[in-house]
């Protein structure tokens, strides 16, 4: 660590030789990749946050078992109990997304904390570098926005230690999340679904769904199938995981033993639905389930994150300042 020399940067600024153009270059481009790894983590923070909010509404759909509206047939004495196709085909996204998102947010915590620090350090480097054609009013200036940086900097570590394995824990098999009904799956990387941007496509009225005369069950031969139930399908848009990625590449680069801690997200979330034998419930009901668990459990992740989004964004704000005023030339 290099934070300690920024307050001897005035100091040395009479005895430090000339540098090279060739190695300036060198520390701003190294201080400029970092700053927009930061930059891009910054804005996924808080959209991570939102979409892990939004898993709430999922909470109670195992209740309803893929049970859609009731309609009363017009003219006739009953009500048909239309099944809820919207979901249909999208259950096995939204158990991915939902594992992404715990996921990303373990990775991007992890990712955050290493680029604060390098980020720290590449400022110094440069500084150093360019301390001795700078005025001394030049690095008085950059020396107090570097000071700010590094208490930024502490708040926002301090908040990211232990995080993302805060996440791992939750998501792990000794949680007090709910259990989910199925053993085999993994948090992991990936994209995962913009819950706020559903469009639900309604289609025409051919669901051919059970209906019953009154309170007469079907068995008793008073049922009658008729098609009043609304088809449709839902349209739910991917946020892709493009900058989270980018970030922990970048992090990778300044910290090769970050790899380390990421090696239990880096293959993607994974899950699979037991095998079919009459001890288990339908492959249906499993997959609605898992969206249920889900749905009670990724707020909590969002709780994880609120508390650092201010400092993530405080962080990333005066990076960006210093980074592009360095980058002029002070």
């Amino acid at each position: 660590m290099k934070k300690m020399m920024k307050y001897a940067v005035l100091a040395a600024l009479l005895l430090t030789p000339a540098v090279g153009t060739a190695g300036v270059n060198a520390d701003l481009q190294a201080l400029q990749a970092a700053n927009t790894a930061l930059q891009g983590l910054a804005q996924t923070w808080p959209q991570l946050q939102s979409q892990a909010q939004a898993y709430g509404a999922l909470a109670n759909y195992a209740s309803q078992s893929g049970k859609g509206p009731i309609v009363r047939v017009p003219g006739l004495e009953f009500e048909e109990q239309c099944h809820n196709v919207h979901w249909d085909n999208e259950i096995d996204q939204l158990v991915t997304g939902g594992l992404n998102i715990a996921g990303d947010a373990e990775a991007e915590s992890y990712a955050l904390e290493i680029l604060s620090v390098q980020w720290d350090e590449d400022a110094t480097n440069l500084m150093e570098a360019e301390v001795s054609k700078q005025a001394p009013s030049d690095a008085t200036q950059l020396q107090s926005a570097l000071a700010e940086s590094e208490q930024s900097g502490k708040a926002l570590s301090a908040l990211l230690n232990g995080l993302g394995s805060q996440i791992s824990a939750a998501m792990g098999p000794n949680s007090g999340f709910t259990p989910l009904p199925i053993q085999n799956w993994q948090a992991g990387m990936g994209s995962y679904p913009n819950l706020t941007a559903v469009q639900w496509i309604p289609g025409p009225s051919d669901g051919a769904p059970i209906g019953w005369a009154g309170n007469l069950s079907p068995a008793q031969g008073l049922a009658r199938l008729v098609d009043v139930c609304p088809t449709g399908s839902a349209n739910i848009p991917e946020i892709s995981d493009a900058p989270i990625l980018s970030g922990i590449q970048q992090a990778v680069t300044d910290e090769p033993s970050m790899s380390t801690a990421l090696q239990s997200v880096e293959g993607g979330s994974t899950w699979s639905l037991p095998t079919a034998t009459p001890l288990f419930s339908s492959p249906y009901a499993t997959r609605v389930n898992l969206v249920a668990a889900l749905g009670s459990d990724l707020p909590q992740v969002a709780n994880y994150l609120a508390p650092v989004t201010p400092d993530v964004a405080q962080f990333a704000s005066i990076a960006n300042q210093v980074t592009q005023q360095m980058a002029s030339g002070g």
